[in-house]
């Protein structure tokens, strides 16, 4: 009797361990599309190429501000990847950042304001 009952709570277990694998592993999947999503590879391409830039001419002061720019958008959307809903606070940082980073990669040449309600 104790070794059926046993067997029966061990089939239990079991299964609920499966689904709550499963449902992590689903999270995690959720979280790596929203990170693919924000994260565009030929932006991150040309970041890094805009710090080597930087880096060349020997300009260390808008290699340091580009970098420190480009961390904190990554941490930003990293951070946000992994919450259901993103402040507005949030998406305006990000977007202010990005922002910043394309005109100092096209030289100044964008400008922009942005005007919230």
């Amino acid at each position: 009797f104790y070794n059926r009952l046993l067997r029966r709570k061990n089939r239990v277990l079991q299964q609920k361990n499966d689904e709550l694998q499963k449902a992590r592993h689903h999270g995690q999947t959720q979280e790596m599309a929203a990170l693919r999503a924000q994260m565009n590879p030929h932006f991150l391409f040309n970041c890094i190429n805009s710090i080597k830039l930087y880096t060349l001419q020997n300009d260390t002061d808008k290699a340091s501000d580009y970098l420190t720019k480009f961390a904190r958008l990554i941490r930003l959307v990293l951070e946000n990847s992994r919450s259901e809903r993103v402040t507005l606070q949030n998406e305006l940082d990000m977007l202010r950042l990005y922002l910043d980073m394309e005109a100092m990669r096209f030289k100044e040449k964008l400008r922009f304001q942005i005007s919230v309600a």
